[in-house]
């Protein structure tokens, strides 16, 4: 977490507006975030319902025009909310993404395919994503549904709901290997199967696409164990 924090705080752009949800962790989260206190706009460590509930009461306590969700174990690369800001003060009423950077090991990274067209089978990088509030307002917040895939399902919701996505050609984000969704390899990618079935795509699509991401989450547990052992 300190990491997630610090390349908040230390973006280059000045108006930033920090919020952390804690869903009561039983490590020291605590404890560090009583010692970023001073710095946050504002914290609550508390049981919740789930990853959705917390996304949610975020985005409830936010009072700024423009939100991003960062994961405990992701970070922002410096300039990452001044590359979205002038591009969203373009296009205020559209979603602002960028590029992300997934890290396998703490000194093996690459760089995931750019999603600068958004389709239904191409949706961007929830890290690297910015959502205004305004949207937030009119479509809603995560469904507390779905365990893994709330991101998906929002991000889709917008896309069907005929909101535009604009693309910054950088990489805003970076995430690192061992989160839920990669401890938890099939579940996330039913749920993603059953988002985009309600969503109506064709079964043999839906299908392929469902192959296709849960193979590569294999594959790339297995490379990253591999590199590990070396």
């Amino acid at each position: 977490m300190p990491r997630a924090l610090d390349s908040v705080l230390g973006q280059s752009y000045p108006h930033i507006e920090s919020i952390v949800i804690d869903g009561g962790s039983s490590d020291n989260t605590k404890e560090i975030l009583q010692a970023y206190a001073s710095r946050l706009g504002y914290w609550v460590s508390e049981p919740d319902r789930g990853i959705a509930d917390a996304f949610n009461k975020g985005v409830l306590a936010a009072k700024g025009d423009l939100i991003g969700i960062l994961n405990a174990d992701d970070w922002l690369e410096p300039d990452a909310v001044a590359a979205v800001v002038e591009t969203w003060r373009r296009y205020p009423d559209e979603v602002v993404h960028g590029d992300l950077r997934y890290w396998i090991s703490a000194t093996r990274s690459l760089v995931a395919p750019r999603r600068k067209r958004v389709s239904m089978s191409r949706l961007p990088y929830h890290p690297a994503t910015f959502v205004p509030a305004s949207i937030y307002a009119c479509h809603g917040l995560f469904d507390e549904a779905y365990r893994y895939a709330m991101d998906t399902e929002f991000l889709l919701r917008l896309l069907r709901g005929g909101v535009g996505f604009r693309h910054v050609p950088h990489v805003l984000a970076n995430m690192s290997s061992g989160g839920v969704s990669t401890r938890n390899v099939v579940e996330p990618y039913r749920e993603r199967r059953e988002i985009y079935r309600l969503a109506g795509m064709s079964p043999a699509l839906n299908f392929l696409l469902y192959a296709f991401f849960a193979g590569r989450m294999y594959l790339r547990i297995g490379v990253e164990k591999l590199l590990v052992r070396s």
